[in-house]
């Protein structure tokens, strides 16, 4: 499952079978700012994702297509457990 959330929603959410590799995520984040982008209440609201150090998000397709939906991309710290509860 790959999923785009804030506060208080998800935003977006896309159920797979098996492993999801850069262009699967990269095709999920268009879909996801494109909906954003394309709803009257959203469209203008500054967009921010925060992405860990996986290898699927650290892609030139996935900042390319992060610059021209106008979202800014922060890369979470090369090793954070404090800021993922699993570890």
């Amino acid at each position: 499952m790959v999923a785009a959330m804030t506060l208080d929603k998800v935003v977006s959410m896309q159920l797979l079978e098996g492993g999801i590799d850069s262009c699967i995520f990269e095709n999920f984040l268009y879909h996801t700012l494109y909906k954003i982008r394309t709803d009257p209440k959203q469209r203008d609201k500054h967009v921010v994702i925060l992405l860990d150090n996986a290898t699927i998000h650290k892609v030139s397709g996935v900042f390319e297509t992060a610059r021209r939906m106008k979202a800014t991309v922060l890369m979470n710290a090369e090793y954070s457990p404090y800021l993922n509860p699993i570890e």
